[in-house]
């Protein structure tokens, strides 16, 4: 063997090992991982909590500004968050009627959804931090956006109601009465004698209505004609209307 073959066999080895030595070193060092999928859900459910929350308990600009960035996620990827987040919270957590309530307005399994907001509409709410005053806001929201049919848990409430509670739906009765009266008065007429009168004191006691309010509706229910199905319910209140514009 010559002394070039020599030299050009040892080139060889030496490169072979040094190869295997780099190989050997790199298989040591970390990869940059890319985040995992869960990680990154994780980061974008974080977000939406924070907005379903802030439309939840917002109804001024910051809540009108949380809805319209809900609204600008594809609709199956939300629903698909607010769902999974909903069956992993606990069962007291206070965001399930939250979430409840941003499914209701994006009309999606509302008879379940809306059920959820009305069982904390109670004496003894099941979710910790969110009582029956909070209830009645998001349902009265609810009927602001047409569900008028919710007008009667609420009027239901309204037999055991105090403080925060009692303050809000005098505030809501007060102003469907001024919106939609007829409404009003047929969710009214279904409830016995003594929450009507409940009703009637709340309403009084919100001071929601001016003195101009009370005479246009005293126009209005006295004229609801005596052949209507809620002409008695006109006249009671009137009656009560009357008493108060007379203090």
């Amino acid at each position: 063997m010559t002394t070039r073959t020599r030299n050009s066999l040892w080139v060889g080895i030496v490169i072979i090992v040094h190869g295997g030595l780099i190989l050997a070193c790199n298989s040591n060092i970390p990869r940059q991982q890319s985040v995992p999928q869960e990680n990154q859900l994780s980061v974008e459910t974080t977000k939406i909590v924070e907005l379903v929350k802030t439309f939840a308990e917002d109804q001024g600009p910051l809540g009108q500004e949380a809805l319209r960035k809900l609204e600008g996620y594809p609709q199956p990827e939300l629903l698909g968050v607010l769902r999974n987040l909903d069956r992993s919270l606990p069962a007291a957590d206070k965001l399930h009627p939250q979430t409840a309530f941003l499914l209701c307005w994006l009309n999606q399994d509302y008879e379940i959804n809306v059920k959820t907001i009305e069982a904390a509409l109670s004496k003894s709410s099941p979710y910790q931090g969110f009582y029956a005053d909070d209830a009645e806001t998001l349902l009265s929201r609810l009927i602001q956006r047409g569900k008028k049919d919710l007008l009667k848990p609420l009027i239901q409430s309204a037999s055991w109601a105090d403080g925060a509670l009692s303050e809000a739906l005098g505030v809501t009765f007060s102003k469907e009465l001024q919106q939609d009266p007829e409404q009003f008065l047929n969710q009214l007429s279904a409830s016995p004698a003594n929450t009507r009168e409940k009703v009637y004191a709340l309403i009084k006691s919100s001071h929601s209505l001016s003195e101009a309010d009370l005479k246009k509706l005293r126009t209005s229910l006295s004229s609801v004609p005596t052949t209507s199905s809620v002409h008695q319910i006109a006249k009671e209140l009137l009656e009560h209307f009357d008493e108060k514009l007379r203090q």
